[in-house]
């Protein structure tokens, strides 16, 4: 589910390298870590919502999201019942796990009119 997310997001976010990241040792530790030029880096984690509003995190990516609340840490959120992609800080993930996608998000797209540009503005100003 969420490798055909990181695929998408892989082709479009423009100006930036993505690195996938696959740590077993240490865990909760975001799907990606993104650099953009001016030394600016941000770790993402990426999440489909087939149903329902409920976002499943585990425990480890609940500490990490606390742990780095204060960093450039998100989550990036397919929620297919709304066709949206929503955009949450780690400032959120206690909303998250009460509220689900009916979280106010930084940002939301239509799955089909994804603004590539503008959510990498977000990425790099919030």
């Amino acid at each position: 589910m969420e490798s055909k997310l990181y695929k998408r997001v892989k082709e479009n976010l423009p100006n930036c390298t993505i690195n996938k990241l696959e740590n077993r040792g240490f865990l909760g530790i975001p799907d990606l870590l993104i650099g953009f030029s001016g030394l600016k880096f941000v770790l993402i984690e990426l999440k489909v919502v087939e149903k329902g509003k409920k976002i499943r995190f585990s425990p480890h990516q609940i500490a990490f999201q606390l742990k780095h609340k204060d960093l450039p840490c998100f989550t990036l959120v397919e929620w297919k019942p709304k066709d949206l992609l929503l955009l949450y800080h780690a400032n959120q993930i206690e909303e998250l796990l009460a509220k689900g996608c009916e979280t106010e998000p930084v940002v939301s797209y239509p799955m089909k009119k994804i603004m590539w540009n503008m959510l990498r503005l977000k990425l790099i100003t919030v």
